[in-house]
């Protein structure tokens, strides 16, 4: 059954990511890692302000961690280790408490010049195209030497490059590249998402609309909680979920003895907002009173995180969005 959404929450849905937006992309110079940390703490609070009809309620969590877990795929390259991905966007759709469906995106940001764009990594950018089976290497000693194989139908419509241009400096032109993407004119934009199609990739959209669409459940890919013995898409996201909640645990610990503003811990990991009962595996974020300071937000976003830290203990977390909507039967 697919989730019917009334025009006014469509709307109020629209402006939240409008307005994150303007925050996370006005400064196109920041690094990927800040990318990634700003839709992490500005969606997680848009979305959570959101008042939606009374039948309906919205929930966000994000967790942002400097690292990602990486695989091996021996089809391709025996030697090297790549990224699986830099951010995991997760959505519940729930009706009286029961979860009825679930959707994941996994995206690999990259900043590029223009288009169309050749990833400049060609392990990774086969490995997206053909998904053969892969290997977690530095991804946390539970997942160390586990092998997967993601199959199925739509699976490009789910691993997806976000694409962000590195010349879109102005506030202004900003807004410009958002409002082509709102109505869908022939401006210049600035934001994408592509599918890994090989040797070019393609089917360039809108990221602004992609992610709109996957908060109402029109992208993505559907998945359930696996079996044990299962190695395919469903198995992935339990895999990503559950070593990124193991390195939060780590973070709450070392936070518990430490000042919360220390830099070292803050530079690698943070989470905000509230996450889905849907998710036992994050439920840790539930059970801590640790919050961050608002007033850090700043620099935290565009000068604490960069591309040159030591996440040698981080090996395998990635950065997690999760999106829950709520709906009552009355």
């Amino acid at each position: 059954m697919k989730w019917e959404i009334s025009n006014s929450d469509y709307d109020k849905i629209r402006k939240g990511v409008w307005d994150s937006f303007t925050n996370v992309f006005q400064n196109i110079s920041k690094t990927e890692p800040q990318i990634v940390a700003g839709l992490v703490w500005h969606l997680t609070k848009s979305i959570n302000t959101i008042k939606l009809s009374q039948e309906t309620s919205a929930k966000a969590g994000g967790v942002f961690i400097h690292s990602q877990p990486f695989v091996k795929a021996p089809m391709i390259n025996n030697k090297e280790s790549v990224e699986l991905g830099d951010l995991l966007l997760l959505r519940n759709e729930i009706i009286d408490d029961d979860i009825i469906n679930r959707r994941a995106l996994l995206l690999q940001v990259k900043k590029i010049n223009k288009l169309p764009f050749k990833p400049d990594n060609e392990t990774q950018h086969r490995l997206y195209f053909e998904w053969p089976m892969f290997e977690y290497t530095r991804s946390g000693h539970k997942l160390n030497g586990k092998k997967r194989h993601i199959t199925g139908k739509n699976i490009h419509n789910a691993t997806q490059f976000l694409l962000v241009l590195k010349d879109f400096t102005n506030k202004d032109l900003l807004l410009k590249c958002l409002r082509s993407c709102n109505f869908h004119s022939n401006e210049r934009k600035c934001l994408w998402v592509a599918q890994p199609t090989f040797p070019v990739i393609s089917n360039y959209r809108c990221f602004y609309q992609e992610l709109v669409d996957f908060i109402i459940g029109d992208a993505g890919k559907e998945f359930i909680i696996p079996h044990t013995s299962t190695r395919n898409w469903d198995r992935v996201i339990k895999d990503l979920v559950e070593t990124t909640a193991q390195h939060a645990s780590i973070y709450i610990k070392r936070a518990s003895k430490e000042e919360l503003s220390t830099r070292g811990l803050l530079n690698q990991i943070f989470f905000c907002g509230e996450f889905s009962k849907s998710l036992p595996d994050l439920s840790i974020y539930n059970k801590t009173d640790l919050q961050l300071d608002s007033s850090f937000e700043g620099n935290l976003i565009d000068n604490t995180i960069s591309s040159k830290l030591d996440v040698s203990e981080f090996n395998g977390g990635l950065s997690i969005l999760e999106f829950s909507f709520n709906k009552s039967k009355q």
